[in-house]
């Protein structure tokens, strides 16, 4: 049953430091009226006090003042705690004013960066002897800790023929912190960015999940399948400056789906050292990979369109050095529709083949089975040859026999496809049956 309360307020309550900070205001305003305005032989001006939650500091020139103050809260209640009280003289003859402490930091600032510099080091050396020295922290535990500090982030950047661009990025940091990237480039619209570029950091996330600032990463099939979507406002036009923000916004959104044609390569493992500048080696998961990034996007007072765009994808899982990425510069170079300018090379070199069946042959890679990589041949009137599936009875034989019929066939000039298979056969029956074996023992 509710009962009524005539006597202040339950402790702990919210309500309670917002009603003394009022009833703390009405008082003060009557001792600003009786107390005298401190002057300075500088030039500056002094407050008569420094107020702070329940703390509140006075300035005076003679101790009767401020001791008059004490008088003045009693009118009101306030009972003044003489045992919490301190009076700090502030002269040039004296130092003993500056090692006193005001709200955490001594009142001389050289005092307190000394005295901060020693507590640092103190608490940094404690940190190291307790983390390497002793064995007092678990495994597990300083795994934990390692990840508080780590970061992951999945990235992806797109693009296609028309001009069409996105690039979105989520980080996850501690502390339910992430970082959203999030740029559109639209041939008839121009640049949409995330509003709160160029700062990107959002706090109080769900730190469990791929989503921030109306971005979302779903993960649908690991390595092969993600969801990227997006519901709410976009800036118009780049923004590089928190103080040249525009103030135009659209009503965006958007839901792609991403899909791999390419194995991942790890950044760590499968680039050649002598080819990378020298960075410092670390633990961290670095890897990148290909796919193809469709769906649907909807840009208010405008038509829905479907966009197709060749994208790639990274993923960073370990620690970031966050002072360092003014350092990097990323660029994602895509090649398509090569085949047209062979196409055309052919046409022009040999004339005389150009209603000729032009035949392609290539391997059973991810990004050759993709549709765009299939589909760009027979627009060009290209036949694409079956290539048999790799096996270990095929894969060593193939390289080393064309290696030799290549060298052996080096500059002669074929006018019918019977004479090349005519050469190509008398060229195998010359090689020794001890060749092909020799391929075997190795």
């Amino acid at each position: 049953m509710p009962f009524m309360r005539n006597v202040g307020t339950p402790q702990g309550d919210s309500l309670n430091p917002v009603l003394f900070t009022i009833y703390l205001e009405n008082a003060l305003r009557e001792i600003r009226t009786t107390l005298p305005e401190p002057n300075s032989s500088c030039g500056r001006e002094i407050p008569s006090e420094i107020a702070y939650a329940d703390d509140v500091d006075f300035i005076g020139h003679d101790y009767a003042n401020i001791a008059k103050i004490q008088e003045s809260l009693e009118k009101y209640q306030l009972k003044v705690n003489t045992d919490k009280t301190e009076f700090t003289l502030l002269s040039k003859s004296e130092e003993d004013w500056k090692k006193v402490k005001k709200v955490g930091s001594l009142i001389d600032d050289n005092e307190d960066i000394e005295r901060r510099k020693q507590l640092s080091s103190t608490a940094l050396s404690r940190l190291n002897n307790l983390w390497l020295k002793d064995n007092k922290i678990k495994t597990a535990t300083k795994i934990h800790l390692y990840k508080s500090l780590a970061v992951d982030k999945a990235y992806f950047a797109g693009t296609d023929r028309s001009g069409c661009n996105i690039v979105c990025s989520l980080a996850r940091r501690n502390a339910r912190q992430v970082d959203v990237w999030l740029f559109l480039e639209i041939p008839g619209i121009g640049c949409l960015q995330h509003p709160r570029h160029p700062d990107v950091d959002i706090h109080f996330t769900n730190g469990s999940t791929f989503s921030a600032g109306g971005l979302t990463f779903e993960v649908i099939e690991p390595m092969k399948t993600w969801k990227i979507s997006f519901s709410g406002k976009l800036r118009k036009g780049l923004c590089n400056s928190n103080s040249d923000k525009t103030s135009e916004f659209v009503e965006t959104s958007f839901s792609f789906i991403w899909k791999a044609f390419s194995p991942p390569f790890n950044l760590h493992t499968d680039m050649v050292p002598e080819n990378v500048s020298r960075e410092p080696k670390n633990s961290n998961i670095l890897y990148q990979q290909w796919g193809e990034l469709r769906g649907r996007l909807n840009v208010e007072g405008l038509d829905e369109q479907h966009l197709y765009l060749q994208c790639v994808r990274e993923r960073l899982v370990g620690e970031k050095d966050w002072s360092m990425s003014h350092r990097y510069i990323v660029n994602h170079i895509y090649l398509q529709n090569v085949l047209s300018h062979v196409k055309s090379a052919i046409n022009e070199q040999r004339p005389k083949f150009s209603t000729s069946r032009t035949l392609l042959l290539h391997d059973n890679a991810g990004p050759h089975k993709a549709r765009a990589t299939t589909q760009s041949p027979w627009e060009l009137g290209i036949q694409v040859l079956p290539h048999p599936a790799y096996s270990p009875d095929l894969a060593p034989f193939d390289f080393w026999l064309f290696l030799i019929l290549k060298d052996r066939l080096a500059g002669r000039k074929f006018d019918r496809i019977q004479d090349l298979a005519k050469a190509v056969n008398s060229e195998l029956r010359t090689t020794q049956e001890e060749d092909y074996q020799g391929v075997f023992w190795k």
